[in-house]
């Protein structure tokens, strides 16, 4: 990421980014990036999509780059890299795309896969272990339209419907919290709060207002259960989550 952040979701991972992520995604694992864009902000990325088989069925399966065989085998849950691998990877990048002819291109990502290997160990898995990938295509499209469609509804501050979330997924009211379940790793409910715990995140960060006016904008009607969520998922509650960024800050 170049420039924007927000929130990602990766298999049953949500977590924030912003500029200089950098994610390895394996083979159909599902994910999707929500930047928070404000007026004339923009939001870039720097992507690369490729085949394992890319320079031959069994290029990778030499042992010479068996470091990289292991990075793809570990990428299945996807691997958030550290801001020093970030920075370095981020000027390789800039080489591939810059590159005259495929064979340099292909060269300089070659080396942006070693240099990913050498540092596999820094990077953090996204999805639990748990997880398992769904590599239904229509699955994916689904998950993804009722994600958008959950998103806008949260940044316009509008009432989240299942029946309407239901809808666009195609499916029955009832089987919606089951296909989150399979494929999000939790159930509708469940999501739908983490959703506003990073929302609520995000309005701690960058703005100053009363803890229980955000609990508000972000769809709680109880105070008392926002800070009672809020602590279980970050492990303190929002007024020392707030402290804690203001010391950082300083």
């Amino acid at each position: 990421i170049t420039e924007s952040r927000g929130t990602r979701l990766v298999g049953d991972s949500l977590d924030s980014f912003g500029a200089g992520d950098l994610v390895l995604i394996g083979a159909d694992l599902p994910h999707q990036y929500q930047s928070e864009r404000k007026g004339t902000d923009r939001a870039r990325a720097l992507v690369v999509q490729f085949l394992p088989s890319l320079y031959g069925v069994d290029f990778f399966r030499s042992p010479e780059f068996a470091p990289i065989s292991e990075l793809f085998q570990r990428a299945d849950r996807g691997l958030a890299f550290p801001e020093s691998v970030s920075i370095e990877v981020g000027a390789s990048f800039q080489r591939i795309f810059s590159a005259n002819g495929a064979g340099r291109k292909a060269l300089a990502f070659l080396e942006t896969l070693q240099f990913l290997a050498e540092n596999t160990l820094d990077a953090r898995p996204l999805a639990s272990s748990g997880y398992r990938v769904n590599r239904s295509q229509k699955s994916v499209d689904r998950l993804s339209r009722m994600l958008r469609h959950l998103r806008q509804q949260l940044d316009a501050e509008e009432e989240i419907s299942l029946a309407e979330v239901a809808r666009i997924g195609a499916l029955h009211p009832q089987s919606v919290s089951r296909f989150f379940q399979q494929h999000v790793g939790m159930n509708f409910q469940d999501y739908v709060q983490s959703m506003r715990i990073a929302r609520a995140c995000q309005l701690l960060r960058e703005t100053g207002e009363p803890i229980s006016h955000i609990a508000l904008e972000v769809g709680f009607t109880s105070a008392s259960h926002f800070n009672q969520l809020f602590r279980r998922v970050h492990k303190q509650t929002p007024t020392e989550y707030r402290r804690a960024l203001a010391g950082i800050a300083s």
